[in-house]
């Protein structure tokens, strides 16, 4: 999924497993919205991946 997410979009499932079966599913709900970063915030990104 890529930004910009609102808080209390549905961004995922987390499936529990137990000896290979399914027993539950979770949905994975954004506790906060998330903005789509600028060319300065992306560049930031960039930077600290490289360390």
């Amino acid at each position: 999924m890529d930004a910009p997410v609102q808080a209390g979009v549905s961004v995922g499932d987390l499936t529990v497993l137990l000896n290979g079966k399914p027993q539950a599913t979770i949905p994975i709900v954004a506790k906060a919205g998330v903005e789509r970063a600028g060319f300065f915030g992306r560049l930031r990104q960039k930077f600290t991946r490289m360390l």
